[in-house]
């Protein structure tokens, strides 16, 4: 929370307080960490299937 003091003759008469709603950057950033959890559990089901149909492949000659 940034504020900046207020001097007039010598002594402190106030302050300025600024506030910046974060709210829409948390929410980005959760959206992201979700996307990144699905892409790499599909990237792991992707994986264990293309692994399972290789097998057969092999097996089949």
């Amino acid at each position: 929370m940034p504020f900046t003091r207020i001097i007039q003759d010598g002594e402190s008469s106030g302050a300025v307080i600024s506030f910046v709603d974060m709210s829409e950057q948390r929410a980005a950033a959760q959206a992201r960490e979700r996307a990144l959890v699905a892409a790499e559990n599909l990237a792991r089901v992707r994986k264990r299937i293309l692994g399972k149909h290789e097998s057969r492949d092999s097996h089949a000659n």
